[in-house]
């Protein structure tokens, strides 16, 4: 759809003119079609030759901002409920919330009743079944502790990190560019 501004000649004080749909203007030699990417109620500058949105439209910094920084609270909770892999005794092991939970239990089991059921095992990332001893889960109970709490000091600095960025942005343009994600994702 595109829309036109026109000129009113009998104004001698440049000002903005509304952008409209062709039939809701008269016809005129001063009619200057709007750019592509402009919707109806923007705003033709005379004076300047440019189009602008109606300043109702254009978002003040500090809101773009506080939009931001709730955006980068919601990255960081996702990345904290994000599953998490990491490696122990030469296997790749999920420790995401259910097996973290998962861990607690078995544990609680183990030293509740002194030891495992006969046969115990603990089914690795890719659905190996590792048989354990009780000392071997701990240890393993212990290096997905180690693994979690890397991560979310990971997650915990990369958010404070954005939120600074964000922070000290000056311009509504560079705020709204701003890509929340890990560095090399962004």
């Amino acid at each position: 759809m595109t829309y036109f501004a026109q000129i009113d000649p009998t104004n001698p004080e440049p000002h903005p003119i509304l952008c409209r749909l062709a039939g809701q203007i008269e016809p005129s030699a001063d009619i200057l079609p709007c750019p592509p990417e402009t919707d109806t109620d923007w705003w033709y500058h005379p004076a300047t030759g440019e189009f602008t949105p109606p300043p109702e439209l254009v978002p003040e910094l500090s809101d773009v901002i506080e939009k931001k920084l709730y955006y980068i609270n919601v990255w960081r909770d996702t990345q904290e409920k994000a599953n998490l892999l990491f490696d122990h005794g030469g296997y790749t092991w999920d420790a995401g919330e259910r097996s973290k939970s998962r861990m607690e239990e078995t544990l609680a089991l183990a030293d509740a009743t002194g030891s495992l059921p006969e046969g115990f095992f603990w089914t690795t990332a890719d659905n190996t079944d590792v048989p354990m001893t009780t000392t071997e889960l701990q240890a393993l109970a212990s290096a997905m502790a180690a693994a979690r709490g890397q991560r979310g000091f990971e997650i915990h600095a990369r958010q404070r990190q954005m939120k600074a960025e964000v922070s000290a942005l000056t311009t509504v343009e560079a705020a709204q560019a701003y890509i929340i994600d890990w560095p090399s994702q962004a």
